[in-house]
């Protein structure tokens, strides 16, 4: 048997690299699972559901977006520049996902109140001291400045 295949080795390492070529092909090609994959809106969501509910990919496009968003907001507070894994980011995704599901679940809705007072915490003077509604419109106009140049818009705020 191994004279057979030192007599015809050429031809069957051809075979042999082929059919290695072919399976990694249909393995890593069939079902591609990265981010990219997943939010592209290419397919089905391979599955993935929240109390038996399909995740759409519209929703999971948002959501990631929502999430990066709330990164750039992370970093921009902290000055902190750590970059995150995609498998990090993935995570986050997901939390997020079910976060708002609950939120839909329990009718969370927040208040005007409740929103004026987190605006009023992220635009007050850096001595902590109350801010003029003049001050807290120049530092908004500021705000929206940093985000356009990030890629961000108002209606993401």
């Amino acid at each position: 048997m191994i004279g057979t295949i030192r007599r015809h080795s050429q031809w069957l390492w051809w075979i042999i690299v082929a059919a290695v070529i072919v399976s990694f092909v249909w393995f890593y090609g069939s079902s591609n699972r990265s981010l990219d994959a997943l939010f592209s809106g290419r397919g089905a969501t391979h599955g993935v559901a929240i109390f038996g509910e399909e995740i759409r990919p519209e929703q999971m496009q948002t959501t990631y977006r929502e999430v990066q968003f709330g990164n750039y907001l992370q970093e921009r507070s902290t000055q902190s520049r750590r970059p995150r894994s995609e498998d990090q980011t993935q995570t986050e995704v997901y939390q997020q996902v079910l976060i708002q599901r609950q939120i839909e679940a329990n009718g969370i809705i927040p208040g005007s109140e409740a929103v004026g007072v987190a605006l009023r915490e992220e635009f007050k003077n850096p001595n902590g001291a109350p801010a003029s509604p003049e001050q807290v419109r120049q530092t908004y106009e500021q705000y929206l400045k940093g985000l356009e140049s990030s890629g961000y818009t108002e209606a993401d705020f």
